[in-house]
């Protein structure tokens, strides 16, 4: 009896994002960062604020998206057989 191989691609794509500059949240959807400060994105749909949340105050909220850039960006992909 023969089994046949199932090819799986599996795809990991990490980024990681900082705050460029300070921003202090002016209402309690938003977030105050630091600038440095690295940011887990949670949604950057919207082209002018990004909802994103810090692992430092462990909140989450809203910051200008002109506010973040990546930090550093992987991704690789694998063929298993």
């Amino acid at each position: 009896m023969t089994s046949e191989s199932e090819e799986t691609e599996v795809i990991t794509v990490t980024e990681w994002y900082y705050a460029v500059k300070n921003y202090s949240g002016g209402s309690e959807e938003q977030l105050t960062v630091i600038s440095g400060e690295p940011l887990h994105l949670l949604d950057d749909s919207d082209n002018e604020w990004w909802y994103a949340i810090s692992p430092r105050t462990e909140l989450a909220g809203y910051v200008p998206a002109l506010f973040i850039e990546v930090f550093f960006s992987f991704y690789r992909s694998t063929d298993r057989f």
